[in-house]
């Protein structure tokens, strides 16, 4: 599926890797595998689930599933609602549909999606394509030179040293936020180059704004996220 503006590869065709696993939409363990269910596999946590602090409603929350891939590429869904989505290792593809999702790629490049909903998107290691969809949303592409949209809402983006360059394609000054994860915005020039901005740390960039002018940008601007644990 490519996005008509920025021609982002979201769910491009992939080789599915499907472990059993137990839930309504899974496999039950010891089954095989029938080709309606090659679509993700979901793990309920009876008691202990991950927590997770978003840091745009600073609220406290515990989602209402946990689904894991594998060591190859998977094809992770969610559902309606709240869940903890882990990629692991593998180039995968990871949507989170409706509600509040916290969704991370691990290792790999993978495509993250986080559908309706202020959810909390991680990259990970490697080159990784990000969305956040409807809702106000928390982007972190981790290692690896990473491409952030956030769509609808107020959004926030992680800008982080010593991570690669990140391109954030629809920051909307005024509305969005950037993230200050490991370096005080204090210490960040921002340099315009076409009609870009680049965010610089000395002779780092850590980030490319698209179709944003570097003189609208300041210290204002950046905000200091809240930590999630998956």
């Amino acid at each position: 599926m490519l996005d008509e503006n920025n021609g982002l590869e979201i769910v491009p065709e992939i080789s599915e890797t499907v472990v059993p696993g137990e839930g309504e939409n899974g496999v039950a363990p010891g089954e095989e595998p029938q080709p309606e269910d090659l679509i993700f596999y979901m793990v309920t946590l009876a008691e202990e689930k991950p927590m997770v602090q978003t840091p745009i409603a600073r609220l406290l929350m515990r989602p209402d599933s946990f689904i894991e891939g594998s060591s190859g590429s998977d094809r992770l869904v969610g559902d309606n609602r709240s869940n903890g989505i882990s990629g692991l290792a593998g180039n995968d593809v990871l949507l989170g549909l409706g509600s509040t999702d916290m969704i991370s790629g691990d290792q790999g490049n993978d495509r993250i999606f986080g559908g309706a909903g202020g959810d909390l998107l991680y990259g990970g290691i490697g080159d990784d394509v990000i969305r956040g969809g409807a809702g106000d949303d928390y982007l972190q592409g981790d290692g690896g030179r990473d491409r952030l949209k956030g769509d609808a809402g107020a959004d926030q983006f992680a800008i982080q040293k010593g991570k690669g360059t990140d391109i954030v394609l629809d920051y909307m000054d005024g509305q969005d936020k950037l993230a200050t994860f490991n370096v005080n915005a204090e210490q960040l020039s921002f340099v315009q180059q076409g009609s870009n901005t680049l965010i610089k740390l000395n002779n780092e960039t850590l980030a490319v704004l698209k179709n944003v002018r570097a003189s609208v940008i300041t210290v204002d601007d950046f905000v200091i996220p809240l930590p999630a644990v998956i």
